[in-house]
């Protein structure tokens, strides 16, 4: 019994492993469809898992999906955050300076 549990508790633990993998990649990726790329996006960043330079991308991340759902209010306050988080950030981020409001 003890064993199955133990063997539960590692599968659960690889799945939840995965499901971030599998978030960051959504949120990054230019071509997943805007309003899952968006909800993705937000569960990274309320997971409170990520900070700094890496909380900044998936707010831009986040802020690409919304302005490409015409949804430029959010899209303007997550490149906001972004700057916030990481001022270099445009520098080095395409969408946040060729954005146009």
């Amino acid at each position: 019994m003890f064993h199955r549990v133990l063997l539960g508790l590692a599968a659960a633990i690889l799945l939840a492993g995965a499901a971030i993998a599998d978030d960051a990649e959504t949120c990054s990726d230019d071509n997943a469809d805007p309003a899952v790329r968006a909800d993705t996006c937000t569960r990274m960043i309320r997971s409170g898992k990520y900070r700094g330079n890496d909380l900044a991308a998936v707010h831009n991340n986040r802020g690409i999906a919304y302005r490409r759902q015409n949804d430029l209010t959010r899209a303007q306050n997550d490149y906001s955050e972004a700057i916030r988080l990481n001022p270099q950030i445009l520098s080095t981020t395409r969408p946040i300076t060729t954005a146009r409001w």
